[in-house]
């Protein structure tokens, strides 16, 4: 469940990145 919510918090930064 952790991995998951770490998986979609780096997506998000990802995006913030762009």
């Amino acid at each position: 469940m952790y991995k998951r919510g770490f998986q979609k918090l780096e997506e998000k930064k990802k995006d913030l990145r762009v």
